[in-house]
């Protein structure tokens, strides 16, 4: 995609550079914001080329736009150096190109989102074992790198699979030690099935998220059922039924009650779960 140009202004932050440029209205690409917020290279003649993102695309009251485009730190060297010469130009050619490679990986990367929900995990572990935030990231990242596919990941950009598989291990972990959770822990992951699945295979009641006895040393835990949403039928032997197609949910004594009172529809849309085929 090339275009003619002004450079309307750039600045430089402490790690990065930051261009506006300004594209007349007549020569304005097709399908332009198709763009925005994408990873991009532009090159600007023979002076300089830069990387980053297209953070913003700005409709003018004159109808020109404005391109804000956020560069990398190799880029603002570049920019540093050439950008006298730019701003002497009235207007001059440049050519913008979407790095497919970066945004695939960013699309692919983990979320903002899942940060802080990972974050979350790892203060709340370590709050309730006497751990520094600092020392519980290590010893959860050293043993998610030794059982899962990942190795040694970095929060700071991992793949979004791993970023939730290390949200999963690390709520699994945390309810093995008695975690105490400042949130329930269903929110932070990131499908309804994977907390449902946990929940049946450590005795957790998939509403208040509160583990069985088993879990707690002072034995003030759940009494934790597992709820069968597909009638088994009467006359049926309940003790070598082979239950393994049936759809179920792991609840808590009180939650079962309710359920059976209630029906499984009603309950299921009440406390917005759903029972699943097991194991």
């Amino acid at each position: 995609m090339i275009f003619r140009c002004s450079l309307k202004k750039w600045k430089t932050r402490k790690s990065s550079g930051r261009i506006n440029l300004i594209i007349k209205p007549e020569d304005i690409p097709d399908k332009l914001y198709n763009f925005e917020n994408k990873p991009v290279n532009i090159n600007l003649g023979q002076m300089a080329r830069a990387s980053g993102e297209l953070k913003n695309i700005e409709q003018l009251v004159n109808s020109e736009i404005k391109l804000t485009i956020i560069t990398d730190e190799d880029s603002k060297k570049e920019l540093v150096t050439q950008g006298p010469k730019l701003k002497a130009l009235k207007d001059f050619q440049a050519e913008l190109l979407i790095n497919e490679d970066e945004q695939v990986k960013r699309l692919n990367a983990i979320t903002g989102d899942q940060r802080a929900k990972a974050y979350a995990t790892m203060k709340d572990i370590g709050d309730s074992l006497g751990y520094e935030l600092n020392e519980i990231k290590k010893v959860l990242k050293r043993e998610f790198a030794n059982m899962s596919k990942y190795g040694d990941i970095s929060l700071s950009d991992c793949s979004r699979s791993a970023a939730a598989d290390f949200i999963d291990f690390s709520i699994r972990l945390g309810y093995e030690m008695g975690v105490q959770w400042e949130e329930h822990p269903r929110e932070r992951m990131d499908s309804l099935e994977k907390w449902l699945r946990l929940c049946l295979d450590q005795k957790i009641c998939a509403v208040s998220g509160r583990p069985g006895k088993e879990y707690l040393i002072d034995n003030s835990g759940d009494i934790i059922h597992t709820h069968h949403a597909d009638a088994i039928g009467m006359g049926q032997n309940r003790q070598k039924l082979d239950d393994s197609e049936l759809r179920k949910i792991s609840l808590s004594a009180e939650y079962h009650n309710i359920a059976h009172k209630m029906g499984w529809k009603s309950f299921k849309k009440k406390y917005h779960v759903e029972a699943i085929v097991y194991p």
